[in-house]
Order: C-alpha cells, then sequence, then structure tokens
C-alpha cells in the first residue's frame, strides 16, 4: 500500500509541476499578445501619419513610363501580340 502511496503523491507532484508550467505558458502568451496589440496599435499611427499618396501621382509610376510615356504597358503588348 506504501507503494501506492507513494506513487499517489509522485503523480500529485507532476501534475502540480505541470499546473505551474502551463501557468507559466499562459502568462507569456498573454505577454506576447499584448506586445503584439502594442505594435498593431504603433502601426496603425505610423499610418496615420504617412502621407497618403494619389493613384494619380506620377512619381508612383514605372520607371519605363517615365522614360517613354508612349510605350505600351506589358498587358496592352500581349494584347497587341507583341
Amino acid at each position: 500500500m506504501e507503494t501506492n502511496q507513494a506513487d499517489y503523491f509522485t503523480y500529485q507532484n507532476k501534475i502540480k509541476a505541470l499546473k505551474h508550467e502551463m501557468e507559466l505558458v499562459v502568462t507569456q502568451m498573454n505577454t506576447v499578445s499584448a506586445s503584439i496589440k502594442n505594435v498593431y496599435m504603433e502601426l496603425e499611427e505610423l499610418d496615420k501619419c504617412q502621407p497618403l499618396v494619389s493613384p494619380s501621382d506620377n512619381s508612383q509610376k514605372p520607371y519605363e513610363e517615365h522614360a517613354n510615356p508612349d510605350s505600351q504597358t506589358p498587358l496592352e503588348k500581349i494584347g497587341d501580340g507583341g
């Protein structure tokens, strides 16, 4: 009977240790989650500060269009058979 009692205490101690480890993991997960939320909020703030670029802004067009405004886009070239 003493063997069973020793096994039971060993089992109980392992359960307590695993519960403690799980609590540590949950705490770390909460910390990571909070950090992710903070980074996300900071990125949103940076997005608000970033100047908006209009799609019609010529500075956003590919280099080839600046070099030769009459050139066709790649899709137009495909449509014309090259």
